[in-house]
């Protein structure tokens, strides 16, 4: 056998020439393994060598191209319930590509990612993709999945109501957790202490952890406020109604049915009745 790299203008020997070597077996092709291809007969391996009473061949061109080269990237320790997902990165290759995933508990997908919503401890283990190019090329590449236990959680117990300048304490059966408050005038300390500062409504979290992984419980509380209208001015003798149904009531913050109200007049002779 013969290979060409110069479309025909030289010719040189490709492997060693004998009787069993009729058929030409390139074993992990490369790039360089392209050219053109003959083979000469002759009736010894002498002539074959002497060029004495041989015969040639046609030729026939090897075009080595370019397999894809693959990679998985992605989180390969998450924890339960969360989202597992697995990109292949591959270079080299002729787009487009296609891709098939296996993986345990019975997953397949076609997808170019492989994705699992809410993964839990059935979907660890061996993850596997082969991309497959135009031309038919394939490559694989496999990553073992961990699916790690969350922390132990548990609901925040407490009021949900306070008033301005006082204080609630909040409490999880699940110690060494770490407090949080969205409202800085709800301030809470490491023992669940809420310090209202002002009115208003806030989302106060607790979180715990253990090596790897978080869960974070949430409870709302609220604190009172009410606001009356701007000063107005009426008649002498005139009568003043102020309530829910005037132009002149007062604005609730978090108002609850169970709330009750006490009115103070100050200033001046004045007739009051109210409750």
């Amino acid at each position: 056998w013969q290979r060409s790299i110069n479309n025909g203008t030289s010719w040189v020997n490709v492997g060693s020439a004998g009787t069993s070597n009729n058929n030409l077996v390139i074993n992990s092709t490369s790039n360089g393994d392209s050219g053109l291809y003959r083979v000469i007969v002759g009736p010894d391996v002498n002539s074959l060598a002497s060029s004495t009473c041989i015969a040639t061949s046609n030729s026939v061109r090897l075009r080595v191209i370019s397999s894809p080269q693959l990679s998985i990237t992605g989180a390969t320790s998450i924890c339960d319930s969360s989202t597992l997902q697995l990109t292949p990165q591959v270079s080299g290759g002729n787009a487009p590509f296609s891709y098939t995933w296996t993986g345990p508990a019975g997953f397949s997908s076609n997808a170019s990612s492989a994705t699992i919503t809410a993964a839990r401890s059935i979907h660890a283990g061996n993850y596997q993709v082969i991309v497959q190019d135009v031309n038919g090329c394939t490559d694989t590449s496999s990553t073992t999945v961990s699916i790690l236990d969350n922390p132990a959680i548990a609901p925040i117990t407490g009021d949900s109501v306070g008033c301005v300048n006082t204080a609630i304490q909040l409490s999880n059966v699940i110690g060494g957790g770490i407090w949080g408050s969205n409202h800085p005038s709800f301030v809470v300390n490491q023992s669940g202490k809420v310090s209202i500062l002002g009115a208003g409504t806030a989302v106060i979290s607790y979180t715990t952890s253990n090596n790897f992984c978080s869960l974070t419980t949430q409870k709302t509380i609220y604190s009172n406020s009410v606001q009356l209208p701007a000063d107005f001015i009426e008649c002498n003798n005139s009568a003043v109604v102020v309530n829910t149904n005037d132009d002149y009531k007062p604005t609730y913050s978090n108002n609850l049915p169970t709330d009750k109200y006490s009115w103070q007049i100050s200033g001046g002779p004045y007739n009051y009745i109210g409750g």
